[in-house]
């Protein structure tokens, strides 16, 4: 076929169509979008949903920023970025004093580089760390549930070979 031709441009904008179209757009629940809080361990949270990116929030403090997606009463969530100093408080409630993160924005990839280090030092091992990071920074889809008032996600964090099931309940604000 001559694409030259305005039968054939007409053929090749279809096709380009065609292509373009049927990729699957991420879906996305629009009643996430808003802030929602509630407790996790003694610590308000915060989450801040918008058309696709997140931030999060403990104690007041931010924590995480990244992007969702959500599909047949999943989400999944991408951790983009770290707020670093956030951490330094939950590792010392931890025994482990010598954690130093700056206040400011790690880049996930950069965070788990400090992070390995940091517990590499301390007396973990190396699938110790492994596991912790994974289950610290990695979700996989997640059933939640949601209505005018409430936000109900079942996470379900693996670190090693325990499984941890948490159900967060959170308000709309």
């Amino acid at each position: 076929m001559n694409f030259f031709t305005r039968q054939g441009w007409k053929c090749a904008l279809l096709l380009v169509v065609m292509v373009v179209g049927s990729s699957a757009a991420p879906k996305l629940d629009k009643r996430l979008n808003g802030i929602w809080t509630g407790v996790m361990d003694g610590n308000a949270v915060e989450y801040r949903f918008k058309n696709g990116t997140y931030m999060t929030s403990v104690g007041g403090v931010l924590s995480g920023r990244g992007t969702y997606i959500t599909d047949s009463g999943t989400i999944t969530m991408d951790e983009t970025h770290v707020f670093g100093s956030v951490y330094n408080a939950i590792f010392a409630n931890a025994g482990l004093r010598n954690v130093n993160f700056e206040s400011r924005w790690y880049l996930s990839n950069e965070f788990i580089i400090e992070l390995k280090s940091i517990l590499l030092k301390s007396d973990c091992c190396v699938e110790q760390v492994e596991a912790f990071i994974s289950a610290l920074l990695v979700m996989p889809p997640t059933p939640y549930s949601v209505d005018k008032k409430n936000l109900i996600i079942a996470f379900k964090m693996k670190i090693g070979d325990k499984t941890i099931d948490r159900v967060q309940v959170l308000t709309k604000k």
